[in-house]
């Protein structure tokens, strides 16, 4: 188990497009919770911090966090990058892995051979989720604390007198990082032939999205937390 290594959920239930998703309950349980479940099967490391915001809205994640015994918190709702920064600084990880909490149903698998991957190679950033591949919703984006911190700088000095671009940049963490291969080295990953779907979406981001992942969550039962993605995509053509 490496202990440098931590996993950094980025989430907050003043959610734009379905405010309050992560409560959204499944088996009479908040959807998120299914994602903590799937994280800590995770073996490489134990590390789990939920990442969310100091609006009020977001205390829903004080008991929850300690029910499931995830780490809670609480950064700037806007500047996601600074966020996910302190985050990492606080719990004093090296090395984020980073998660979106629109990903309930993410294959532990699939997060274990990026860590592989990107430990072997000792590269900047590592990503699983820019070239339409794997299903949507199976998203893992690996990068040092370092260099996130790096791209932090970078940013707030050359978009200093540019409001809008230095507000895209800090609401999305890793854009800079992602724009800048001559300075960052980047992995691209792509799925092995059975799980390459990149039609398929298993993410919430809208209530029909909630719906959908509902109906895969209720399929697997009550009980079942011991899924891999290609389990997941059968079911999905039972669905259809």
């Amino acid at each position: 188990m490496n202990n440098k290594l931590g996993i950094i959920i980025e989430a907050r239930m003043n959610s734009k497009r379905l405010p309050g998703k992560h409560g959204l309950e499944v088996f009479q349980r908040p959807i998120i919770s299914f994602l903590f479940d799937r994280l800590k099967k995770v073996n490489i490391t134990k590390k789990i911090i939920l990442a969310n915001t100091t609006n009020v809205k977001d205390n829903f994640f004080i008991y929850l966090t300690k029910k499931y015994k995830i780490k809670n918190f609480r950064g700037s709702e806007n500047n996601v990058l600074l966020r996910v920064l302190n985050a990492a600084k606080e719990y004093k990880i090296d090395h984020i892995i980073s998660i979106t909490g629109d990903c309930p149903l993410v294959d532990p698998e699939i997060i274990e051979n990026c860590i592989d991957i990107y430990l072997k190679n000792k590269c900047d950033y590592l990503t699983n989720c820019i070239e339409p591949a794997y299903p949507q919703g199976m998203n893992c984006q690996i990068f040092r604390t370092d260099i996130l911190e790096d791209s932090y700088k970078r940013i707030r000095k050359l978009f200093s007198k540019n409001s809008k671009k230095l507000n895209f940049y800090l609401e999305h963490p890793t854009s800079y990082i992602i724009e800048k291969k001559n300075i960052y080295d980047h992995i691209y990953l792509y799925p092995p032939s059975d799980i390459f779907a990149p039609d398929v979406r298993i993410e919430l981001d809208d209530y029909s999205d909630f719906i959908f992942i509902s109906k895969i969550i209720k399929k697997l039962g009550k009980k079942n937390n011991d899924y891999s993605c290609k389990n997941l995509l059968n079911i999905i053509k039972d669905l259809k």
